[in-house]
């Protein structure tokens, strides 16, 4: 299960995965993550706290 990011802007990253609750649950832990329900994606901040979070998505 592989998780895909592209840029949606100069401070925004575009995060697409199969779903698991696990993985769920850590893009809920990021401030400022916000679901797209007709897209189908969550986006976050382009922060390095962000991006340290989503690398350890198993």
């Amino acid at each position: 299960m592989s998780i895909f990011v592209s840029m949606q802007s100069d401070d925004r990253l575009i995060i697409r995965f199969d779903y698991t609750e696990d993985r769920v649950k850590k893009i809920r832990s990021i401030l400022g993550r916000s679901w797209n329900q007709k897209e189908r994606h969550w986006t976050i901040p382009f922060q390095h706290e962000s991006v340290k979070i989503i690398l350890v998505i198993p």
